[in-house]
């Protein structure tokens, strides 16, 4: 998971969450690659 910080709140997103919120934004989502301890990578890419 990844948290972010920001001035109207927190957020905290699992990979479904952040693949949802990418491809309503216009982004096309590649598999995401873990990373070691925990981390991962999602790769997306524009429509256009």
């Amino acid at each position: 998971m990844l948290s972010l910080f920001g001035i109207a709140g927190e957020k905290e997103r699992n990979r479904i969450k952040f693949r949802t919120l990418a491809q309503h934004s216009g982004f096309i989502v590649k598999p995401v690659r873990r990373l070691p301890k925990g981390y991962g990578i999602i790769f997306a890419a524009s429509k256009e």
